[in-house]
Order: C-alpha cells, then structure tokens, then sequence
C-alpha cells in the first residue's frame, strides 16, 4: 500500500473591513485520524474572536479523546 504524506498549512487574513482576525484553526492527530479545523469568527458580532477558539477548543480536545476505530459520524457530533 502506498503511503499518503500530508502537508499542512494554514492562513488567515482580518479582510478589508475589520481591524481583528477573529477566524481561528487548528489541527490534531486523534484517534480518528488527522483533523483540520476551521472556525469563522462572524465578524463584527461581540467576541467573536473568542467563539471561534473555543469552538475550535471544544471539536479538537473533543476528538483527542476518542478511540481508534470510533465511529467517526458520532465522534464529530459529539464535538460539534
């Protein structure tokens, strides 16, 4: 079997119209496998910086906990 190398980068741009970035992402290598995470920060709404990390907080410590061979449908609901 051939091995699959992945290669991770992430960016994220404040725009043209707010003066805060209040997008976050992360990553973590769980159970399930490798998992990318994106959180919009809906900008312009009070704390939306913090809504965005602790989403991403919440989806990522979430599925660190979960075992291999989870079902991964259930494990991604549990976080979200």
């Amino acid at each position: 079997m051939n091995e699959v190398k992945l290669v991770i980068g992430a960016a994220t741009d404040v725009g043209t119209v707010r003066e805060v970035n209040e997008d976050s992402q992360g990553y973590v290598s769980a159970g399930i496998g490798d998992v990318l995470v994106v959180c919009d920060g809906m900008g312009g709404h009070a704390a939306g910086e913090v809504a965005s990390q602790l989403a991403r907080d919440t989806i990522l410590h979430t599925l660190i906990g979960q075992g291999p061979g989870c079902d991964i449908e259930e494990a991604l609901k549990l976080a979200v």
